[in-house]
């Protein structure tokens, strides 16, 4: 019985040893197949980093009056990777697992978070780089 536990959990090391990490499929609104491919193989935390950016880079905030009244607010800025044309960003909901914070031209900037109006009483909060990439250690 020890031997059979023993070659168990042995089995389920070297697989968890040997699993890779899949790149999300957004991440091809910035990547090219070929990039991910090697990231995924490189198995270097550039993969983590942009696996959690997709889903961690930003927060949605209910706000008391319109966005409307917000005058230092912009609208997102968003293009088509494909394309590089604007789309409607109307479609675009960030509670949805399919939300992809690539396909927004968003600088990532050291020290300043990005408030963009995401529709009437929602806005959208980028967070800082210096931010961001705390959030993303501590995950580790």
């Amino acid at each position: 019985m020890k031997q059979f536990l023993f070659y168990t959990f042995f089995v389920f090391g070297l697989v968890y040893s040997f699993a890779q990490m899949q790149a999300d499929n957004r991440l091809l609104a910035r990547f090219s197949q070929s990039q991910l491919t090697q990231l995924e193989l490189a198995q270097n935390a550039e993969l983590k980093f942009w696996n959690y950016y997709l889903d961690n880079s930003f927060k949605v905030l209910e706000v008391g009056i319109k966005t409307t009244e917000y005058t230092s607010l912009y609208n997102l800025p968003a293009t088509d990777p494909a394309t590089g044309l604007p789309f409607d960003v109307s479609n675009e909901d960030p509670i949805q697992v399919s939300f992809n914070p690539l396909k927004f031209d968003i600088p990532l900037e050291s020290n300043e978070q990005r408030i963009y109006k995401l529709d009437t009483n929602r806005i959208i909060v980028f967070y800082s780089k210096k931010t961001f990439v705390n959030l993303f250690n501590q995950s580790l």
